[in-house]
């Protein structure tokens, strides 16, 4: 069987990566402190092969242009939404607490430790010494305290964890609590996302809470952004180095440092001059900026794209990431009724859908949130979704007809009007149409999308999500409170106790074996009750100019998610 080339899909709703960015989770005892899962159950096992030996870097020497899908709406860590593409650019210039490893335990970034008390009601977070923002102003504790603080109390993040901070202080120089008010054993995951970037108190004082001009502590220094255009930084002289570059920084980022194909004892940059960061939404436009070396790296999701680059250029994959599926309103008619749902997943052919957006290499195709290839994961066929059966799904119309008297089936599908997801539009329309139900295509932008979305204004839409390393992560998308507005974050509405009870449980405890049973059953409940539509994983790849290096961490590490990547400044360029 070949390995089949990765697809790009719908552009992901902002709001989720808010709330993304806030609510990850982690199945470990403290951050430095980690369990290891079964042989062979890394978080993305169709990603490229691992490490390779690729030298020494160079010296740092001119610029770096990377091109990704898309623009930001702005750069503070607390108030921007950065998605896939803004944690991209933003990663040139913050860094965050924490990173994930190979096995999605949590290890020591800008932290050296963050310890949860006995019942989980309390984390303290300890930073390294000596380390500096851009502007000079120290990186310690108040710092992240205005930073957290910020982030869980203001914006669109704070409508799904209201009421799940008591507060956040400062203990010294260097150390920090957070006081949650219920057990949350999966809070230290926050710390890998936007929520556990350090950014400068004078991003906070500035008039625009410094969306339009960030200060990390990153390899690299921001310069200018002209949004829709470019993002440019130049080299950090005065950059720590990162975790690999210390000297005695403990078994977790050995582990790391290891699985990414850093030496220890190499900085994380800067190798440039400078870096550019070019919003590309055009999917032709990307791949010629490659070939005429307009750009050197380009970062996309599109199946055309990888197609089109060819063998001329580095590949690198993360085939197991973002969920592409069919979100339907379990609330909104005619889709609240089961019979008609369960038909629409009968009558979908997701390999053919899989074949006609990426005809030359398989994707996986999970039925479930979770990768099958995760400790947390499932087989598809074992997470109760239903298998393509048309003359099943005809009987399911048949009983949704009588169950409620119509005589026709017809409802709305909405989705980003490009070309990829035009063309699963009109063969889910199809499909549909041959078992006597009328889909209307109707199409929007990405901000109309989003709106959409959260107001809960549609029946089925076309959307990607659910690439985060744990499970309860994904507790605000199925949880019973999010089914309320005025934001509407549990996007099916759909919630029974038995799915609450899971998921409530599933926080208050690290242990894997305790909690793998109970998101089992969340997995097969929803799947019973045809909450989405299930059709591939959305995988993401790296295309880069054959001389540059230091790619290895995106070869080792999952990297097609919503949250930072620091080791990026890590790249360089052979001589």
């Amino acid at each position: 069987m070949n390995a089949r080339r990765p697809a790009r899909y719908v552009h992901r709703a902002a709001v989720i990566v808010a709330l993304a960015s806030l609510l990850g989770s982690s199945a470990c005892r403290s951050a430095d402190q980690a369990t290891t899962p079964p042989p062979g159950t890394g978080p993305s096992g169709t990603r490229g092969a691992l490490a390779t030996d690729e030298g020494p870097p160079a010296a740092t020497k001119g610029r770096l242009v990377v091109g990704v899908l898309a623009e930001s709406g702005g750069w503070s860590p607390a108030f921007s939404n950065w998605g896939d593409a803004g944690n991209i650019v933003a990663s040139s210039v913050f860094e965050p607490l924490f990173a994930y490893d190979r096995d999605t335990n949590l290890v020591p970034w800008l932290a050296e430790s963050a310890t949860p008390n006995g019942d989980f009601t309390e984390w303290t977070v300890k930073l390294r010494p000596g380390i500096t923002f851009h502007d000079g102003e120290p990186m310690n504790a108040q710092a992240l305290v205005t930073s957290m603080t910020a982030a869980t109390t203001e914006g669109l993040s704070s409508f799904a964890v209201k009421g799940m901070f008591k507060e956040i202080v400062r203990i010294d120089d260097l150390s920090f609590k957070i006081v949650t008010t219920q057990p949350w054993a999966t809070f230290g995951a926050s710390l890998t996302t936007q929520t556990g970037v350090a950014a400068s108190p004078a991003m906070f004082r500035a008039a625009d809470k410094g969306v339009s001009k960030p200060i990390g502590t990153g390899a690299y220094v921001f310069d200018r952004w002209e949004p829709d255009k470019t993002f440019q930084v130049h080299a950090n002289d005065r950059y720590w180095g990162g975790p690999c570059a210390l000297p005695d920084p403990g078994d977790a980022v050995r582990k790391l440092c290891r699985e990414a194909g850093i030496p220890m004892g190499q900085r994380n940059g800067p190798w440039f001059d400078s870096m550019e960061f070019r919003p590309l939404p055009d999917e032709q436009q990307r791949v010629s900026a490659l070939r005429s070396g307009d750009i050197q790296l380009l970062f996309t999701s599109s199946a055309k794209n990888i197609a089109d680059a060819g063998t001329g250029f580095t590949r690198v994959t993360d085939f197991n990431s973002e969920k592409t599926f069919v979100q339907l309103n379990t609330s909104a008619p005619p889709l609240d009724n089961q019979h008609l749902r369960k038909a629409l997943a009968l009558a979908t052919d997701r390999a053919a859908i899989a074949e006609l957006i990426s005809p030359d290499e398989e994707l996986p195709a999970d039925t479930s949130p979770f990768s099958q290839t995760s400790k947390w994961g499932l087989p598809p066929d074992q997470t109760g979704y239903p298998e393509l059966d048309e003359a099943a799904a005809r009987a399911e119309v048949d009983a949704y007809k009588k169950e409620t008297g119509q005589s026709t089936v017809s409802f709305a599908i909405k989705g980003v009007a490009s070309g990829d997801d035009l063309r699963v539009l009109q063969q889910l329309q199809q499909r549909w149409q041959s078992i006597g139900v009328e889909a209307r295509i109707e199409t929007l932008d990405q901000a109309s999308l989003i709106t959409t979305l959260i107001s809960s204004n549609f029946q089925a839409i076309l959307i990607r999500n659910y690439a985060y390393p744990d499970p309860d992560s994904q507790f605000f998308f199925f949880a019973e409170a999010t089914t309320k507005g005025p934001l509407f974050i549990n996007f099916s509405r759909y919630t029974t106790p038995t799915i609450e009870a899971a998921l409530q449980q599933g926080r208050r405890t690290q242990d894997v074996a305790v909690r793998k049973p109970l998101y089992d059953s969340v997995v097969r409940e929803r799947n019973a009750a045809v909450t989405e539509i299930w059709l591939y994983d959305t995988p993401y790849a790296a295309l880069a100019d054959k001389q540059l290096r230091g790619l290895n961490p995106f070869r080792g590490l999952a990297w097609g998610n919503f949250i930072p990547k620091p080791f990026l400044t890590g790249v360089w360029r052979s001589a």
